[in-house]
C-alpha cells in the first residue's frame, strides 16, 4: 500500500489520519471540488448539472421531482442531488429511466452512507455518476450543500413544510449564481409564495425551466409518463 500524502492529509484534519489510509485502501477516492476536499465513490461531473433537490415529500411532489429527472436524464443532463436519509429515490429513477447520471452529494460520512445505503450507492455508480461527501466520518450539511452548489448551474426545487432553512438553501443557491426554479406543488406554502412573488419562476417540471426543452415526459392517467413512444413509472420503483 502506498500511503497517502502527508500534504493532502492535512487537508482533512478532522479525519484520523488511518482511517484515511483504510478509505485509499478500500477504493475511496479524495479530490478538490472548489476550496472544498472530497471524497468520492464513481466518476466526478465533468461539467456543471442541474441540481434537483427536495425539501419535501409528498406524493405529487415526489411525481415533480421524478419527472424533473427523467427529463433531465433524457436531455443528456447530469442530474446533482442533495442526499437527505440517502437521497431521494424519485431522483435516482428517473436518472435511471432516462439513461442519465446523478452525482448524489451527503452530508454525512462516507463510511455511513455506505453502511446504511449501500443499495442506493450501487444503483448510483451503475448510472455512471458519483457519491460525493466531504468527510470519511461525522456529518456536514453546509458543506454538502456548499459543494452541490459548486458543481450546478442550475436548480429545481420543491420546498416548504416545516422543514427549516428549505427557502435558506434557495436563496443561497440565488446568491450563488444558479438559475433557480420552484416547483408549482411547493405553493401552497408561505415561505416559497413569497420567493415567487419576489420574482423565482414557478415551474411544473424541470423542462418547463428551460427555454429550449430537449424532452418533455407527459404524465398520464395511469400515473407513467411518455416521451417518445416510451413510457415511465415512478410507481415502479427498483430497490435492487
Amino acid at each position: 500500500m502506498e500511503h497517502i500524502d502527508n500534504r493532502f492529509i492535512s487537508l482533512f484534519r478532522s479525519e484520523p489520519a488511518d482511517e484515511l489510509e483504510r478509505a485509499e485502501d478500500d477504493g475511496i477516492q479524495t479530490g478538490m471540488i472548489g476550496s472544498f476536499p472530497v471524497f468520492y465513490r464513481g466518476v466526478l461531473p465533468q461539467a456543471k448539472g442541474v441540481l434537483i433537490v427536495s425539501f419535501v415529500s409528498t406524493e405529487i411532489i415526489i411525481m415533480d421531482i421524478y419527472a424533473s429527472a427523467l427529463e433531465a436524464a433524457l436531455s443528456g443532463v447530469d442530474i446533482i442531488s442533495i442526499g437527505d436519509r440517502g437521497g431521494m429515490l424519485s431522483v435516482i429513477q428517473g436518472a435511471e429511466d432516462g439513461g442519465g447520471r446523478v452525482h448524489m452529494v451527503i452530508s454525512e460520512g462516507m463510511r455511513s452512507y455506505e453502511r446504511e445505503y449501500g443499495w442506493k450507492l450501487r444503483r448510483i455508480l451503475l448510472s455512471g455518476g458519483s457519491v460525493i461527501s466531504p468527510l470519511l466520518l461525522g456529518r456536514n450539511e453546509e458543506a454538502a450543500k456548499c459543494i452541490a452548489l459548486s458543481i450546478s448551474s442550475s436548480m429545481v426545487a420543491a420546498a416548504g413544510g416545516k422543514r427549516l432553512g428549505s427557502s435558506h438553501a434557495i436563496i443561497q443557491a440565488l446568491d450563488a449564481g444558479l438559475d433557480v426554479s420552484i416547483l408549482r406543488s411547493s405553493l401552497t406554502e408561505e415561505s416559497m409564495r413569497t420567493i415567487a412573488r419576489e420574482g423565482c419562476p414557478v415551474v411544473c417540471s424541470y423542462s418547463s425551466s428551460i427555454a429550449l426543452p430537449r424532452a418533455i415526459a407527459y404524465p398520464s392517467e395511469d400515473g407513467s409518463y411518455g416521451f417518445h413512444g416510451s413510457r415511465f413509472g415512478i410507481m415502479r420503483m427498483q430497490w435492487d
